[in-house]
């Protein structure tokens, strides 16, 4: 296992540095611009560290937030120190995507494990499931708005690829808020004889059954609700505060629609730390958006150095809450993975 593991990395990171070498050729990677914007405003450097803190802690509220709708309660400390310390491990390693979701599942189940609560495995796993569907599709449903309000206003911003990304934002939304939806109108059983959508479907029903176990109604899950759309919007704004650094004119609207696009890209293989695959995945959206391709690839490479450094420094602090009880890192990877 640690074997298969050593690869991927190993051929993670070659893909990251092929890709930023690429970058580096089109002449889309300027270190000296990169580095003289950095120095000249450090008030936007401490405005990206403070906006990119901000899912460390609104995470947690979101996710403690979803237990609380499922009538489970969890401390936060131990929610806060196991968001914290699994999006600092997960920074660094490929294809982020389950890494996060299956360490903090892990740090809440050992930090909480003979306390007075009484939270089952499958309980904290549905409500993963569920905050990560919610944080989905709360970006997307910010991206897709401002996609819509640029279409209709903006005539010059039809060229391009904005139907495109626009489409695809509409996709990702669908697929996030279809289980919301499903759970507040009566089931439907049909008899699917293709494989591929009976597989789909598959999802889509234990993705609702999930769902199903959450009080949507509950003032817990508007609090969740809430915090996931500080989170989409924080985040936003650490991009678009970037963005102006070497694109002043860039709309704060065109960072929304781009952003669902780099969210996706930011968890699939090719990133390690960051670096790689999302900082081509910025010039592509950005350049569907008629932006400056250059400089969305350096807003990219400077958000991702704040956020490795403030992410790293945050878990470094916050994990010795984790191991008190003598926690190791490979036992918990295998107790989320046992579930």
């Amino acid at each position: 296992m640690r074997f298969i593991a050593a690869r991927r990395f190993i051929a993670s990171l070659t893909v990251a540095v092929v890709l930023l070498w690429a970058l580096a050729q089109r002449q889309l990677i300027d270190t000296h611009t990169l580095m003289q914007a950095a120095a000249s405003a450090p008030g936007t450097l401490v405005a990206l560290g403070i906006l990119l803190l901000a899912p460390l802690l609104f995470g947690a509220i979101r996710y403690r937030a979803v237990l609380l709708a499922m009538a489970r309660r969890v401390p936060m400390a131990p929610v806060l120190a196991a968001n914290i310390i699994s999006i600092a491990v997960a920074i660094w390693l490929p294809a982020s995507a389950g890494v996060m979701e299956v360490m903090r599942f892990g740090l809440v189940v050992r930090s909480t494990r003979g306390g007075p609560i009484a939270v089952s495995k499958t309980d904290l796993a549905v409500a993963g499931l569920v905050d990560r569907l919610l944080g989905l599709a709360t970006v997307a449903l910010v991206g897709l708005l401002g996609g819509l309000y640029l279409l209709a206003t903006a005539g010059d911003a039809r060229v391009g690829g904005m139907w495109t990304i626009v489409a695809l934002t509409l996709l990702l939304a669908a697929g996030c808020v279809v289980p919301f939806v499903a759970v507040r109108v009566p089931r439907i059983e049909r008899a699917v004889s293709k494989p591929r959508t009976a597989s789909l479907l598959h999802l889509l029903a234990r993705a609702e059954a999930a769902v199903r176990q959450v009080d949507l109604g509950s003032s817990a899950f508007a609090v969740a609700s809430l915090a996931s759309l500080v989170i989409s919007i924080s985040s936003i704004l650490a991009t678009y505060l970037a963005m102006r650094l070497f694109a002043p004119a860039t709309p704060l609207l065109a960072v929304a629609v781009a952003f669902p696009s780099l969210t996706v890209a930011g968890v699939l293989p090719g990133n390690i730390a960051g670096f790689g695959g999302n900082q081509v995945a910025a010039a592509v959206v950005f350049g569907a958006l008629a932006l400056d391709a250059k400089a969305a690839v350096l807003a990219s490479l400077l958000v991702s150095a704040v956020s490795l450094v403030t992410t790293s420094v945050a878990g470094a602090i916050w994990a010795p809450r984790a191991w008190q009880h003598g926690t190791g890192g490979d036992g918990l990877m295998e107790e989320g993975a046992s579930e």
